[in-house]
């Protein structure tokens, strides 16, 4: 049984080397991107929850205010 990389050619291997040539730096990229995205969405939901938290203080400050 012949291995599928033995029947390769010069030309086919040639052809495999151009063309995932910077593949390893692309998908780094792509990587990279996805971080910086879920980077970006984890502060604003950081955010968001602040300002949830901030508004519900604030509204128990007014009802402790209210009751004295």
């Amino acid at each position: 049984m012949i291995h599928w990389a033995m029947a390769l050619t010069k030309q086919d291997k040639d052809w495999i080397a151009d063309n995932t040539r910077g593949l390893e730096y692309r998908i780094d990229g792509k990587i990279d991107d996805v971080k910086e995205e879920l980077k970006q969405e984890m502060i604003e939901h950081r955010s968001a929850i602040m300002n949830h938290i901030s508004s519900f203080a604030q509204e128990i400050e007014e009802k402790r205010v209210l009751s004295i």
